[in-house]
């Protein structure tokens, strides 16, 4: 998630959650627990959603914003802005998830740094880098498995008396 506006998208948007519904039936993704500080594991399934919501840079119609970056979504300052608004937290905890399609032929050249006339990975890293020191946070670039983690932890009920 996301991959609005497809009809596999979820209705839980901009959130971190367990799923609730029937794994059974259809859409059990529809339903579930949102992840909260001290929580704990209240499912099988844990979803970390990417930004999801409306892009109104230039347009006088809003475009979907579903953190996209390709060829024909190229990441602005702007864009970088939305992803970090619409990101999903926990507590005051940031969690962004981008997705491209770089195996895509038209897709390729952009993404990988090979295409002179739009570059694409340099600004957009110091444009993430650059919103974070401005609004003071820690910045980490992770693996999917290694955002999990970082989920479970937050997440994990904490004792009386034990340390942190």
């Amino acid at each position: 998630m996301p991959s609005i506006p497809s009809p596999t998208q979820s209705r839980i948007v901009n959130q971190i959650y367990w799923t609730t519904g029937d794994p059974t039936k259809p859409r059990g993704f529809d339903h579930g627990i949102e992840a909260t500080i001290g929580g704990g594991r209240q499912g099988d399934m844990l979803m970390i959603t990417g930004p999801t919501g409306f892009s109104y840079e230039g347009r006088l119609m809003p475009r979907l914003e579903a953190g996209e970056y390709a060829r024909s979504a190229k990441p602005t300052q702007y864009r970088v802005k939305r992803w970090l608004d619409l990101a999903p937290r926990i507590g005051e905890d940031i969690f962004l998830k981008l997705y491209g399609h770089t195996a895509r032929e038209d897709n390729a050249a952009t993404m990988l740094g090979t295409d002179t006339k739009a570059p694409m990975f340099t600004p957009m890293f110091e444009w993430i880098h650059e919103a974070a020191q401005q609004q003071n946070f820690e910045l980490r670039w992770v693996s999917a498995f290694d955002m999990f983690k970082a989920v479970d932890n937050l997440i994990q009920p904490t004792t009386p008396g034990a340390p942190l």
